[in-house]
């Protein structure tokens, strides 16, 4: 039986006798075998070479979307004059131009190799990313806003697809927390970042607000080009696997096949009295131990492999901590409850992703 060879571009195709091919390569009828030891270290590979990068993309891509926040409190309305509901108009048109790119942003990276299209993406936004922090009026800010969500669109489900090209089904909900941790992360890294770079409001002329979207945004740039060299596509295609293992991955993703809320973190904490710092410092402590939960659940619903009783109980979790906020108790205990609130629609959303 002639095996067929397909284009990177390709995930699911027939060869010429009808036989199902996954990623580009066809399912022999003899299959690869591995020992425990041998598929341990197999995926470890695949996870060291794919996870690092697309977890620091996902990072840079979550603060760019959220860093707004930190500006906030840096000056950002105070020298474009925002009034009334212009700051949150704001951050609703990044959903709006977001929301309607997402489904053509994603069809694409079915036709171009992914370590050219998210790596793309990456740098495209970054530059966004950079203009934000020379805007001077209120319409500059939204039109650059409503440009940063077209150029974040394609990421998020596109790295999701990328993940499905490699992983088998009960695999992927560890690999894909990993993936949200980052963003979780992000939210800490963030504060800490804004916390240094508040100490360059004034220079060259700048307000600290400014400088967050625009150091942000060369960092994002950066992490985009080194993401060209070190990004792979799919299993077929690359070169640092044996063709033995390319056809153990593709044969078990086959396999796999057959069987089976951006949350303002800390939110409540703003009714108080807290300088910007004071406020950074809780919010990194509060989303630390969130990545944590995240991991775990993530682990024992691919042990598991169950999906739909892991999410309930974090819908149920997110439920409590709602209630827990709207209801009359000491602000130490609304504050477990923001651990609630984010914990739940965290854990619960990549399992109904990866579901």
């Amino acid at each position: 039986m002639k095996q067929l060879i397909s284009s990177d571009a390709d995930d699911v195709q027939q060869d010429i006798s009808g036989e199902k091919s996954i990623a580009g390569l066809s399912l022999p009828h003899a299959r690869v075998l591995l020992t425990s030891k041998e598929e341990s270290q197999l995926w470890r590979k695949v996870d060291l070479k794919l996870m690092p990068i697309v977890a620091l993309m996902y990072l840079f891509c979550f603060m760019d979307r959220a860093n707004i926040g930190n500006a906030k409190l840096d000056g950002l309305m105070t020298q474009l004059k925002l009034s009334g509901n212009q700051y949150n108009v704001a951050l609703t048109v990044f959903f709006i131009s977001f929301s309607l790119f997402d489904l053509p942003a994603n069809y694409i990276i079915q036709f171009v190799p992914p370590s050219k299209w998210l790596a793309g993406t990456v740098i495209l936004w970054g530059i966004v990313m950079m203009l934000m922090g020379f805007v001077k009026t209120y319409p500059q800010l939204a039109g650059v806003r409503f440009c940063l969500g077209i150029a974040e669109s394609g990421f998020y489900a596109g790295v999701a697809y990328y993940l499905t090209m490699w992983y088998p089904k009960y695999m992927l909900q560890r690999r894909f927390a990993i993936f949200l941790g980052a963003a979780t992360s992000a939210g800490a890294f963030s504060g800490l970042l804004a916390y240094g770079i508040n100490f360059m409001n004034g220079d060259r002329g700048y307000q600290g607000w400014s400088w967050i979207f625009m150091l942000e945004g060369i960092a994002t740039v950066v992490i985009g080009f080194v993401a060209l060299f070190v990004m792979v596509d799919y299993p077929s295609t690359v070169k640092f696997l044996t063709p033995k293992e390319k056809q153990y991955i593709i044969q078990r993703r086959g396999l796999g096949d057959m069987y089976r809320a951006n949350v303002n973190h800390g939110a409540p904490l703003r009714n108080h009295i807290l300088s910007p710092n004071d406020y950074q410092q809780l919010r990194i402590q509060h989303i630390s131990d969130l990545v944590i939960v995240l991991l775990v659940v993530a682990y024992f619903s691919d042990k598991a492999q169950l999906r739909s009783p892991f999410i309930f109980a974090s819908q149920t979790i997110a439920l409590v901590g709602f209630i827990i906020n709207i209801t009359n108790v000491p602000n130490g205990v609304k504050y477990f409850g923001t651990y609630l609130c984010v914990a739940g629609p965290y854990t619960g959303g990549v399992g109904s992703i990866i579901w």
